[in-house]
């Protein structure tokens, strides 16, 4: 099948994808704005420039995606990780400038972040269409192609949408029972998930495109292998930040913003939690989206996502209970949303086991994290109060504890073989250097 044939429809598909997003924004999603949402009236002008900025980047995002695809698909992994850091230090410029800017700085500040994200899209662009062909602009046509790949773009647009729908109406419904005070730890707690959540994303787009390759070439062992391996590298990386995080949150939101929101301690925790069940499904994903059969699982748990906004809702309005309600619910939901995932996974997948999954991965490791959690607290108490000395102590041992824990208990013996040799050969080749200088 041809590659600029495919690429050019599938950009077509993302172009009518970011009109529907566009006429939606600027008449529901604006009315919304105008309409519902508590903002004080002297920052309303504000809200409209930021609503209009993130409509605009949104528009960019989706139809930037077929770029994306054609440099992972590549493997040119090492573009992200340049632009990564580009972006790291765009953005402490940002915040460094409107120490000294008189404008409004939200309103500087999303336009600044705008500007990024398009010069960002201009330069995938640019290097696509200098370093594959198949992504230079063509007016083609293929029914059959078309419709296939809108059918795919369809279902993935509604799961995608309902985890953006569920997302901002959590923070929607926030405001309209609490205010906007709490929409403040709302934030940071948004915040600490795009942080993490940029390295777990990272991490499996290094990660799918051999996932899906050996799929595509009938190697269904490696692919199962590799979704295992990957699950419990993933969970402990993902653990490796989030363990001392959680642990020491208080005093680290005090170190970062001096005083702390209220509930954004539990809103972040909840949210760590969220981003490891996250990474887990995204990872799975990989297996549906390489048989091209993406229904099911965006339908079942596009469903399971949207029913945190009635149930909180229904919640907050009869008082049953906390505004850290949603957020301990979407995890939940997260969870069971993996593990649907992980069974349809499971039908395309025969090697695959949704069992060993749930007791491998899952059960195993978090019974691990809990007694590990167990011990970091019981180290806390008795070093007592919350201080810098206790957060590297924190560190250090839920770090140590973790890799004694993922290297004994949790990797199998191939993989334990496998980091064994890589680290017999870095070393071997650290002492060659050394004894040739």
């Amino acid at each position: 099948m041809n590659s600029a044939k495919i690429f050019n429809i599938a950009l077509g598909i993302h172009v009518i994808i970011a009109l529907i997003i566009l006429i939606l924004g600027e008449t529901v999603g604006l009315w919304f704005l105008t309409h519902k949402l508590v903002i004080p009236v002297e920052r309303m002008y504000a809200a409209h420039w930021v609503y209009q900025f993130s409509i605009l980047s949104m528009i960019i995002g989706v139809t930037q995606v077929p770029y994306t695809a054609t440099i992972i698909s590549h493997e040119r992994i090492d573009i992200y990780a340049y632009v990564d850091l580009v972006n790291i230090f765009t953005r402490l410029l940002i915040v460094y400038l409107l120490v000294f800017c008189d404008y409004d700085k939200l309103i500087l500040y999303s336009l600044l972040m705008t500007l990024m994200n398009i010069l960002t899209a201009l330069y995938y662009r640019y290097f696509c269409n200098r370093h594959f062909q198949e992504s230079r602009l063509k007016l083609v046509w293929d029914k059959n192609i078309f419709y296939q790949m809108f059918s795919f773009s369809g279902w993935d647009l509604l799961g995608n949408l309902s985890v953006t729908v569920r997302g901002q109406g959590t923070n929607m419904l926030i405001n309209m029972f609490f205010g906007v005070a709490i929409n403040a730890a709302s934030s940071i707690a948004s915040q600490v998930q795009g942080v993490v959540m940029a390295f777990a994303s990272n991490i499996l787009t290094a990660v799918k495109p051999q996932i899906i390759k050996s799929y595509a070439n009938g190697n269904y062992a490696r692919s199962s292998n590799l979704i295992e391996y990957s699950s419990v590298i993933i969970l402990y990386l993902l653990l490796f930040i989030s363990t001392p995080l959680i642990m020491e949150m208080n005093y680290i939101l005090k170190l970062w913003l001096g005083v702390v929101p209220q509930y954004s301690v539990i809103f972040c925790s909840f949210t760590l939690f969220f981003n490891i069940f996250s990474a887990l499904a995204m990872l799975i994903l990989t297996i549906p989206h390489a048989a091209g059969k993406n229904k099911y699982p965006s339908l079942f748990n596009g469903i399971l996502y949207l029913t945190t906004l009635p149930i909180t809702y229904i919640i907050f309005k009869l008082d049953i209970a906390s505004v850290w309600f949603p957020y301990f619910y979407n995890t939940l939901s997260m969870l069971g949303g993996c593990i649907i995932i992980a069974w349809i996974a499971s039908k395309y997948l025969p090697p695959f086991s949704l069992k060993k999954f749930i007791f491998n991965v899952l059960l195993k490791n978090f019974i691990i994290v809990g007694c590990i959690f167990y011990l970091i607290s019981i180290i806390q108490s008795i070093i007592g109060e919350e201080s810098f000395m206790r957060l590297i102590v924190t560190c250090i041992t839920s770090t140590t504890l973790l890799a004694l824990a993922g290297y004994t208990i949790s990797i199998n013996h191939e993989t334990r073989n496998i980091i064994n040799n890589y680290i017999t050969n870095k070393i071997k080749t650290i002492k060659c250097k050394l004894f040739q200088s």
